[in-house]
């Protein structure tokens, strides 16, 4: 099996809540994720876009990255069916 992607994730909007933490919106777009069989079928294809909310502490360091403290899907635009997939299920049926 083959996984790829080509996509875009772009974070559009930073918000400061209180003391470290932010909260962040982003959008992914394009074709995330590509799933084909062995035999070169493709077997899962998620494309358009979707929106992303997420808390940070960033630790007050002033350095990049941080806690991550939540995450959610606020929007999704077009087919996505690897949001609602087990992947290890799916890689498990086409490895055998």
């Amino acid at each position: 099996m083959v996984v790829r992607g080509h996509g875009l994730f772009k974070e559009f909007t930073a918000r400061h809540v209180a003391g470290n933490i932010w909260e962040f919106t982003a959008h992914e777009v394009g074709q995330p994720q590509t799933i084909e069989g062995s035999d070169g079928n493709v077997v899962l294809r998620d494309r358009g876009r979707v929106t992303f909310r997420a808390f940070f502490d960033t630790e007050g360091d002033g350095q990049p990255g941080g806690i991550l403290l939540e995450e959610e899907v606020t929007g999704v635009s077009g087919p996505h069916p690897g949001l609602d997939i087990d992947f290890c299920e799916l890689a498990s049926g086409l490895i055998g």
